[in-house]
């Protein structure tokens, strides 16, 4: 690790000390738009949300359409963020001061170089363009992945939490208060977590009856599930809130679901057992995928048909590899090469498909053909 990484990492460390060792701080939410242009380049602007000094937000270019995600906290008039690339590797490191409708500060590489001052002023919400409105809708997976699929409790006597393998599901947000349909979305920076957001409210008593569910958002994320141990099967819940558009806060930030912050595997049901079938079938493609062809020889050009037969059960498969051998009359090698197919092969059924052999060197006789990959679909 160099110096500049070790400074920067102590520095967070004794921020976080020093914020701990406070008895009592004042928490800050707000969710504010900022702008902000730099010597030849377009004018960027900055989304930040802020709930209970936890900060999210976005840095999106509206001219180019992308944007890059930014997280951090904030201690007293403080602000402290990391930006991160589409992996979720850190790019750029933030710091500066709030105060009524600017943000002043510096950012720099990790490693503490391209150190750059910067001003960040607040927007107005009447302006023209607005981020929220500027920013893609989240695009809601028909199907949630595998792994999660599930049974989870506190102590498996009662079920807290059941995911099943299509959006949305139902979640027990306050018991015999507030229960909603959410849709769980992988997040990008991390393939062990899914991000909830909210579709509608499927059951409500006295005190879910008087909030403001016109105006909750369904763009918004409500909280997360994070797979934090594969061996038993863990998942950690996060609960955040439901964000009003209309006053942009969150509101009931507090739920039953949040509490139940750690919950356990618990399922042996015939959900389960698919979901492990499935992940069995993706594990060992070779398995259930076979190969097999007919070439076809025309005045010295080749030509195979070749069918892919996939004897899986329910697993699908996508981008099949296959390895043709050109060999001579003397069975002899002349030329083994490589070729893939992008395409589906679903669970139970076959597909042909044809290729011209261009390859094919002199003094081809004839021809084999071999399976070598394919990739869970």
């Amino acid at each position: 690790m160099t110096k500049s990484h070790i400074s920067l990492g102590l520095l967070f460390v004794s921020l976080f000390i020093y914020s701990c060792s406070e008895k009592k701080k004042a928490t800050v939410d707000f969710n504010k738009n900022y702008s902000f242009k730099a010597l030849n380049s377009d004018e960027l602007l900055i989304n930040l949300i802020s709930v209970r000094n936890k900060v999210t937000g976005l840095i999106f270019n509206p001219v180019s359409g992308s944007d890059v995600q930014i997280s951090g906290f904030i201690i007293d008039d403080s602000l402290y963020l990391n930006e991160y690339d589409k992996s979720g590797n850190i790019t750029v490191i933030y710091s500066g001061i709030i105060s009524d409708s600017v943000i002043v500060g510096s950012w720099s590489k990790p490693d503490g170089s391209r150190k750059t001052n910067f001003i960040w002023k607040e927007t107005s919400a009447n302006k023209l363009y607005d981020i929220n409105n500027l920013k893609a809708k989240v695009v809601i997976p028909e199907k949630i992945p595998p792994k999660f699929w599930g049974k989870y409790g506190s102590d498996c006597n009662a079920i807290d939490l059941e995911i099943i393998e299509s959006n949305p599901i139902n979640i027990m947000v306050n018991s015999n208060q507030i229960s909603v349909l959410g849709n769980l979305v992988p997040s990008i920076n991390d393939d062990s977590k899914l991000l909830i957001y909210l579709e509608k409210y499927s059951d409500l008593g006295r005190g879910g009856m008087s909030l403001d569910w016109d105006n909750f958002s369904t763009q918004k994320p409500i909280g997360s599930i994070s797979i934090i141990s594969t061996n038993p099967k863990t998942l950690k819940i996060e609960w955040i809130g439901f964000y009003n558009n209309s006053s942009g806060k969150y509101d009931w930030t507090e739920s039953d679901f949040g509490s139940r912050s750690i919950l356990k595997y618990c399922d042996d049901s015939p959900q389960q057992i698919k979901r492990e079938l499935l992940e069995a079938e993706w594990q060992s493609p070779s398995q259930f995928l076979k190969v097999s062809g007919v070439y076809h020889k025309t005045f010295n050009k080749f030509s195979i048909d070749i069918t892919v037969q996939n004897n899986a059960t329910l697993a699908t498969f996508k981008d099949v590899q296959v390895k043709i051998d050109y060999v001579s009359k003397t069975n002899t090698l002349l030329l083994s090469k490589n070729y893939m197919k992008y395409d589906f092969f679903y669970a139970g059924k076959s597909k042909t498909f044809s290729w011209n052999l261009a390859d094919a060197p002199n003094g081809t006789q004839t021809i084999r053909l071999s399976f070598v990959s394919a990739s869970p679909a």
